[in-house]
């Protein structure tokens, strides 16, 4: 139980100068994250320690791991301080979930490596759905939305980077492994926003309809555009069925018309990955229909 005792937060002189001491950290990072998905519950004595000691280590500056093993950590800790049995579980989840997505949020708006956003990003998911509708309107309109328009559009430039580097004469066989292996961690990273989105739906239902908005405006019009790309349209595809799973047609009534006609068309595209979100997301309302119907 005491071997959160046994890890030190690094000072800034070790984080520079020995990658061996990171190594360290990082194992006894991993070994802290075992034990506290392991002893669940019976973990939660130890939470306030292990959250002093983390939170400052989510920008650990030297090692990749180590910044990806704190976000794990995160959701894991609310699971844990969930199965326990202390007091003011209803007041105290919600509280560190809101403080460990804004210490993540701002960690990936400084973030370069995308491995590390990816699992940063789905820690803030995981948080969500632990902690069930625990934001405002004000913190989701100003700061969630902003957050997540920020980091799609991010993410689209670099693509786009890729692409204009891509085009280049002198470009070789290797640099072009690469920059594909780039494009599709961009893939994996906004389908991970994607699902934060989702997440948001989910537990926030009415209050997300202004991210409902922006999203449409400014990634969903594109993708129902003739030119668009395969990844454009299966992009826009994953968060109208985000939307259409968790909000309804009810709630989105004024953008839903081009949405339908966009997946009646895509739901017989040539490609199957294109086919299959399309059909699915057109058979929710149908699915929710039947079950209202007998209840």
């Amino acid at each position: 139980f005491f071997f959160f005792l046994m890890i030190r937060r690094p000072p800034r002189s070790t984080q520079s100068r020995s990658s061996a001491a990171s190594d360290v950290y990082k194992r006894q990072l991993h070994m802290l994250s075992v034990f506290i998905d392991e002893l669940g519950g019976d973990y939660s004595q130890f939470i306030e320690q292990t959250v002093e000691l983390l939170l400052p280590m989510v920008n650990f500056s030297t090692n990749d791991e180590i910044r990806k093993t704190v976000a794990k950590c995160l959701p894991s800790l609310l699971r844990c301080f969930q199965k326990s049995n202390r007091d003011n579980k209803e007041i105290i989840i919600p509280q560190l979930a809101r403080e460990f997505n804004k210490v993540l949020w701002t960690a990936v708006s400084t973030e370069f490596e995308a491995g590390v956003i990816i699992g940063q990003l789905e820690a803030i998911k995981e948080n969500i759905e632990i902690a069930g509708r625990f934001l405002s309107q004000e913190e989701i309109n100003s700061y969630y939305t902003e957050k997540i328009i920020e980091v799609l559009k991010d993410s689209e430039k670099r693509k786009q980077e890729n692409e204009q580097f891509k085009q280049d004469d002198d470009v070789e066989d290797e640099e072009l492994q690469v920059i594909n292996s780039d494009n599709q961690k961009e893939d994996d990273l906004q389908e991970t926003v994607t699902e934060i989105c989702g997440a948001l739906f989910a537990t926030h239902k009415e209050l997300t309809l202004l991210l409902v908005k922006l999203l449409y405006e400014s990634f969903i019009q594109k993708s129902l555009q003739q030119d668009a790309t395969r990844h454009l349209i299966k992009f826009g595809l994953y968060i109208v069925s985000e939307i259409v799973e968790h909000l309804g047609v009810d709630l989105i009534g004024e953008i839903w018309p081009q949405i339908s006609q966009a997946l009646l068309k895509s739901a017989v595209h040539q490609y199957s990955e294109i086919r299959q979100p399309a059909v699915y997301t057109l058979g929710i309302p149908v699915s929710c229909t039947h079950l209202r119907a007998h209840e």
